[in-house]
C-alpha cells in the first residue's frame, strides 16, 4: 500500500485521522483502498447536511435523548449523511418523536430506496419511537450516502416536521 499499482490509478493513499470517525485508508477520491470499513455506523440527525432552512436542537426528558427538527418544515426537505460502512446486511434504525404535526420520510442509501413512507405522525401526545428496517443490503465497503426526503404528510398531520435523534446501521 502507498504506491500506485500498474493499471490502477490509486493516487496517494491517505489515512483519515481517527477523530473524523472514518478510519479507513482512502485515496484522493475517497475510494476505499482496503476493507477495514466499520461494521456499524451511527449518526446524529444534527450531523446531516440540509435542509435549506437549517435544524433546531431540542433536548427531551426521554432518557436524556437529543433531537433536531427543521427550522422551516417543507415537503421535499432533504437530509444527507455520509459515512463509512463495510458491505453486508444491516438493520437501519431511526430514533425520533411521533406527534400530530409530523411528515412522511423516504430513505435512500447510495441512490437505492431502503425505506419509503416512514410516517412519523401520531394523533396522541408527542412521544419517542424507534423505527427499524431489517436486512438492508450494503453492497460495497467504503463511503456511503444516506438521504432522507420528506415525501408528503399523513392526512391528519398539521405539518411536515421530522424530529429525529440517532440514526444507525447495525449488524
Amino acid at each position: 500500500m502507498g504506491t500506485n499499482t500498474p493499471g490502477k490509478n490509486l493516487y496517494k493513499p491517505t489515512v483519515l485521522p481517527a477523530e473524523t470517525g472514518w478510519g479507513a485508508l482512502v485515496n484522493a477520491n475517497m475510494d476505499v483502498l482496503d476493507d477495514d470499513s466499520p461494521t456499524f455506523a451511527g449518526m446524529w440527525f444534527g450531523e446531516c447536511s440540509g435542509p435549506a432552512g437549517g435544524l433546531i436542537w431540542d433536548e427531551h426528558a426521554w432518557e436524556f435523548r437529543f433531537y433536531w427538527y427543521q427550522a422551516i418544515p417543507l415537503d421535499h426537505d432533504t437530509f444527507t449523511f455520509t459515512f463509512m460502512l463495510k458491505k453486508g446486511s444491516y438493520n437501519f434504525n431511526v430514533w425520533g418523536s411521533i406527534a400530530d404535526n409530523r411528515g412522511i420520510i423516504d430513505w435512500t442509501l447510495d441512490g437505492v430506496a431502503i425505506e419509503t413512507g416512514q410516517d412519523w405522525y401520531d394523533v396522541g401526545v408527542e412521544s419517542e419511537d424507534k423505527r427499524t428496517t431489517a436486512a438492508v443490503a450494503v453492497t460495497t465497503s467504503g463511503r456511503h450516502t444516506l438521504v432522507g426526503t420528506i415525501n408528503d404528510k399523513n392526512i391528519g398531520s398539521g405539518n411536515y416536521y421530522i424530529k429525529l435523534g440517532r440514526i444507525s446501521f447495525s449488524p
